[in-house]
């Protein structure tokens, strides 16, 4: 289980004149995310969501806090620790083509992190990059080609695939399809349903669509400011939310608006 534990993540600005700038990104929150189980995060763009999504992928450091794995703190690990206990926390990031580097082939891509963490031999490597693809819904003739020969939601399916070659447990989604059309989007959302039945994996589905956090959660959280102002099970969210900000997300959401109200 990977836990966050109040915490808090500033940037601070400095200027030639004048005192520096203070930004709080994250403020005090406290976030749980265990195996086998989708929470959702929503809110507006600019709420922090992303930033948490770093820090608790540890890409980001904390300013205050701890985060948590398994009930030990890994807030002040060493950098061989936190090297390999990113293996098991995998961060899949919102555009599906920046993701990925344009030079490389799709095979050359998936098999890097093996590579990076010196996993299996070159045989082993290429073995379980063919096992990735077709996991995810495409196939092995994707493997010789370019990101710049896919679609956008291929491409997606593709840094799905890289993120599940290290065999992960946590599984962070910032914004996974908003760059993807409702087709193709629905499609990517029930691959990641599809593989938490199969494998167990935790999600931590990040969002500024309610609907469609509603639809994959198990828990939802709602952030605002960079404080998570609420957070409830998924079943009968649209009926037991009371803080007014959530409230406003749930009047916008016109399927929710028009039959729960």
């Amino acid at each position: 289980m990977l836990a966050a534990k109040h915490i808090h993540k500033q940037y601070i600005q400095r200027h030639w004149f004048g005192p520096s700038s203070v930004t709080e990104a994250v403020n005090k929150v406290t976030l749980e995310l265990r195996a086998g189980e989708t929470v959702g995060l929503v809110g507006e763009s600019g709420s922090g969501k992303s930033t948490l999504a770093r820090c608790m992928a540890m890409l980001e450091p904390i300013t205050e806090g701890s985060l948590t794995w398994n009930d030990k703190d890994i807030t002040q690990i060493s950098f061989e620790e936190s090297r390999e206990l990113r293996r098991n926390i995998q961060l899949i990031f919102q555009d599906p083509i920046d993701a990925l580097n344009p030079r490389l082939t799709i095979e050359r891509i998936l098999t890097e992190p093996l590579y990076h963490f010196a996993i299996g031999t070159l045989q082993d490597r290429k073995h379980k990059a063919r096992q990735a693809i077709e996991r995810v819904g495409l196939n092995s003739d994707h493997l010789s080609r370019y990101p710049t020969e896919l679609s956008r939601g291929q491409c997606q399916r593709v840094n799905i695939a890289r993120a599940l070659m290290i065999d992960p447990q946590i599984l962070i989604c910032d914004e996974i399809i908003s760059a993807l059309d409702v087709s193709t989007g629905a499609q990517i959302v029930r691959l990641l349903l599809d593989l938490q039945q199969q494998f167990g994996y935790g999600y931590l589905f990040i969002s500024h669509d309610l609907a469609r956090v509603m639809q994959v959660s198990h828990r939802i959280a709602v952030m605002y400011k960079g404080e998570i102002v609420e957070t409830r099970a998924s079943s009968g969210f649209h009926l037991e939310a009371e803080h007014p900000y959530t409230r406003s997300l749930l009047a916008a959401v016109p399927k929710l608006r028009s039959s729960a109200f």
